[in-house]
């Protein structure tokens, strides 16, 4: 699975709020879309006073991520910047590949 950098932004405080109410009830009922054969959402943190926050996940490719970011982004419309990334383990052995 690949590791991504995920950071979402709301467009207002005022979303951002909305979108608390349905957020606190998913973490409270597990984060049930967190983990699954394709999905694994290794950390989660936000910053509210910016309405923005970023998720490291491992995914079996990007559109299983897509499908697991879709909900809050149609309900919640917001804007998600996606990078994928590696793990210290992994530049090691990248960069041992090449020398």
């Amino acid at each position: 699975m690949q590791h991504f950098l995920v950071q979402w932004t709301f467009e207002s405080q005022e979303i951002m709020f909305e979108a608390s109410k349905d957020f606190v009830r998913y973490v409270e009922e597990g984060c049930p879309d967190d983990h699954s054969d394709e999905i694994d959402v290794v950390y989660r943190v936000k910053n509210p006073a910016a309405s923005t926050g970023w998720v490291i996940i491992r995914a079996a490719s990007h559109e299983a991520l897509w499908k697991w970011s879709q909900p809050w982004v149609k309900k919640f419309s917001q804007t998600l910047t996606i990078t994928p990334v590696i793990t210290d383990a992994e530049f090691c052995n990248a960069y041992r590949s090449q020398a």
